[in-house]
């Protein structure tokens, strides 16, 4: 304060305290930096919810097309089979009908997971769909023209077994790399929350150490300017002692020459000669 900054009453120590700045800049930094820590944490923790959730439902939803697409297959072969062995055309329509079901299926399926459904072991199965939904329709066409003995031989082949098979057996490895993409995605949750836990751990003690080292500077800021406002008091205290010493030893010599003067003038001794 300017009134305590009385120049010759403060030593070099004292005057150093009293012009040494605040530490804004370790406290701003302490106040801060946790700031940005804990939005850095924060985003990273609501980053990795959202991506895993969005992961989780995608999972879910291959899962459903999954299932989906092996029952519109039992559908397809089941009334294929029917159609032939018994020359009705309802199955057939009912076959016509649940195709294109099946195939928004694979195509939804395919944008969710390209990586598992364009893959050299998918491009096989669907190889091996299409040439099973050519024989279908074929016998399906020749039930439709009164040959159901020729039809029933091609959906009982060799050939349609085998092909068959293979087309199971390719849905089985997509169906192994949707569960291993979904463990995946779980253990890169876990990891991800691991990693948020252990800088919350690792951050938390820093932070608390920096602020008790801020706290202790300010502290022994304001402690040391304490002391040395304490101490211009003290001198100013003995300055005004001092001061009141020396009026009153002054006023006491000066009253009596007054008096003497007035005394004087006013003719009381005399009148005044030249001398």
């Amino acid at each position: 304060p300017e009134p305590l900054q009385t120049g010759w009453l403060t030593t070099p120590s004292i005057q150093t305290a009293l012009e040494a700045p605040f530490p804004v800049r370790p406290l701003m930094v302490a106040l801060v930096l946790p700031m940005f820590l804990m939005a850095g944490i924060g985003w990273h923790v609501w980053n990795t919810y959202w991506s895993f959730k969005e992961t989780q439902l995608r999972d879910v939803r291959l899962q459903e097309l999954y299932g989906t697409m092996r029952y519109l297959d039992e559908i397809l072969t089941t009334s294929a089979r029917m159609g032939v062995a018994t020359g009705d055309p309802h199955w057939e329509r009912r076959y016509l009908d649940f195709l294109p079901s099946r195939d928004a299926a694979l195509t939804a399926a395919t944008q969710l997971s390209p990586e598992a459904f364009l893959s050299l072991e998918a491009a096989k199965m669907n190889a091996a769909k299409s040439k099973i939904m050519e024989l279908e329709r074929q016998a399906l066409s020749l039930a439709r023209e009164g040959r159901r003995e020729v039809g029933a031989v091609i959906l009982f082949s060799a050939q349609y077994t085998e092909l068959n098979q293979l087309y199971v057996d390719g849905m089985k490895g997509i169906a192994g790399i949707l569960q291993k993409r979904a463990e995946d995605a779980l253990r890169n949750q876990r990891l991800s929350t691991l990693a948020a836990v252990a800088a919350v751990c690792v951050a938390l003690p820093v932070l608390i150490f920096a602020w008790f080292g801020v706290l202790r500077m300010v502290g022994r800021y304001l402690n040391e300017r304490r002391k040395a406002e304490e101490k211009i008091k003290e001198a100013m205290a003995l300055k005004y002692a001092f001061t009141s010493m020396v009026s009153h030893e002054l006023r006491t010599p000066l009253a009596a020459i007054k008096e003497g003067i007035d005394i004087v003038r006013d003719g009381t001794a005399g009148t005044l000669n030249e001398d």
